[in-house]
């Protein structure tokens, strides 16, 4: 069924709940009935029970576009790992929280498929060993699984998480951290199956001898299903690759001209399986950018002369090939772009508009090979966009009460909609844990999602401007529903009603 009501194009299709018909509207707008982008659409913030301290850590979208969000929450007295799964309306769809021990949510990634997620954090409990753990949950919120490492009780051990990646074809997810016993450190990566069984386990050491550091700071899987890991081996970068199967594939250092410290902070990889990583080299004075063949062989190396890396650089390859990579240096954010041979395309700085600190904390980029910068400027959330040509598109600036306030993640859906996670200031004197939305540069339809909770459909929708309407038939009259905001709740026990977006 489809009409045409003041330039709105809306396409209906009916939905039976408890016997009764509601109706979900989808509508396709003129661009300029769409929020303008960089936009914020939505913000939705948590205090936990305690009114303690509570903080999103990093999120991913999923292939519908809803969004898993993991980080840390207080709850009775302890600091606990805490999921939550919003739809794209801003809804929160469930919360899932692992408080057996104290700990927290680190890291993030997709579950087969493209739905459900798995979570991956350390816990240190006061009176026991520290031990790694992940935790796959189903889109529904369904607890699937939970997989702890530990070192036996009698072993005086340290754990530093480094992230957790997917192979959503297979399902595999891999995690890898340090291992520290005794006086050595060695990099330690396993995998688990979908159905969390065990596959392998290995570890990185660059030699035998104690007072060895290997320190794992990144990890990535590439489409031909081989895992890279980045990492810092006695004051060298080091990549590891394995095949699914856990065989080590190869291995590869660099050692920058000045031998001073050189380290990795973080590794993309590329459409055809190649590992792009990032860090600092020369004790911070350079930026290095390598990538690798997914045999090994080393590409290309570009190295940026600084005098001062403040912020480590983060790293990502666009659906193009083109790589970005944003860093810190004098209190602006960075940014660079890279031909997929190594070749500088364009660099931008960004300095807020105050005299403080400008520190980006990560980046992405859209299907259209946008890139979006995230960090903090003056105690608020920054948010930049540039497009392929390096042009600034939108910057947006967030806080609250003037107070320290960070964003820790970012991401954007397959519509174009960006998605920041982080901690905002709350006026008890800690924080809350925070998501925004933010319009895409690309218009997208704006979409009325329905969901049954017991005799009643809670409608819900991601833009403000847009005001629901109702009517006893679709081909009726539609009327704005006096005070009605997202998310709007209707009984499905009563007479049968169409509902409907329009454009304010």
């Amino acid at each position: 069924m489809s009409s045409t009501n003041e330039g709105l194009k809306k396409l209906a299709t009916g939905l039976t709940l408890g016997g009764f018909l509601a109706v979900a509207v989808f509508l396709s707008v003129p661009s300029a009935a769409l929020a303008q982008a960089g936009v914020p659409l939505w913000t939705n913030r948590y205090n936990g029970p305690d009114n303690h301290s509570d903080s999103a850590r990093v999120l991913v979208v999923d292939k519908t576009g809803q969004i898993y969000v993991a980080g840390a929450a207080r709850i009775g007295g302890q600091r606990v790992t805490q999921t939550i799964k919003y739809a794209s309306s801003g809804l929160p769809l469930w919360t899932n929280r692992f408080g057996e021990i104290p700990g927290g949510g680190f890291d993030i990634a997709l579950g087969s498929g493209g739905q459900g997620v798995y979570v991956f954090g350390v816990s240190e409990p006061f009176f026991s060993q520290p031990h790694y753990f992940v935790i796959a949950y189903s889109a529904d919120g369904a607890a699937l699984w939970t997989n702890r490492y530990s070192v036996p009780s009698d072993i005086i051990a340290f754990l530093r998480p480094a992230g957790i990646a997917s192979d959503v074809s297979s399902g595999n997810v891999y995690l890898t951290g340090a291992m520290a016993i005794s006086q050595a450190c060695d990099i330690f990566t396993i995998a688990y199956s979908p159905s969390g069984t065990p596959l392998w386990t290995n570890f990185f050491g660059s030699s035998p001898q104690i007072l060895t550091t290997d320190i794992p700071t990144a990890i990535g899987v590439g489409s031909n299903g081989n895992i890279y890991v980045g990492g810092n081996s006695t004051r060298n970068w080091v990549t590891v690759a394995y095949t699914p199967t856990g065989e080590a594939l190869w291995t590869n250092s660099f050692d920058s001209e000045m031998d001073g410290l050189d380290w990795v902070s973080d590794l993309a990889v590329a459409n055809n399986g190649d590992a792009v990583l990032a860090g600092a080299a020369d004790s911070d004075n350079q930026v290095a950018i390598i990538r690798y063949s997914s045999a090994g062989v080393p590409l290309w190396t570009n190295l940026f002369e600084v005098g001062s890396v403040e912020i480590p650089p983060k790293v990502v390859v666009a659906d193009d090939g083109k790589i970005y990579s944003t860093w810190g240096w004098e209190d602006d954010y960075v940014t660079v772009a890279l031909t997929s041979n190594g070749a500088p395309v364009w660099t931008n700085l960004y300095g807020g508009p105050d005299v403080a600190e400008d520190d980006p904390s990560g980046l992405t980029v859209d299907a259209q090979n946008n890139v979006y910068v995230m960090g903090s400027s003056d105690n608020d959330w920054t948010i930049i966009a540039y497009s392929v040509a390096g042009t600034a598109l939108w910057t947006n600036r967030f806080g609250a009460d003037d107070r320290e306030d960070y964003a820790n993640g970012i991401a954007v859906s397959h519509n174009g909609e960006v998605y920041v996670a982080g901690e905002l200031f709350a006026p008890n004197g800690y924080s809350d844990w925070a998501i925004v939305k933010y319009a895409g540069i690309s218009p997208s339809p704006i979409q009325l999602e329905v969901r049954k909770a017991g005799n009643q459909v809670a409608l819900s929708w991601a833009d403000a401007r847009f005001a629901l309407q109702s009517a006893p038939t679709v081909t009726g009259t539609f009327t704005n529903i006096p005070g009605a905001v997202s998310p709007f709740t209707n009984s499905v026990t009563g007479a049968q009603r169409f509902f409907r977006l329009k454009a304010n």
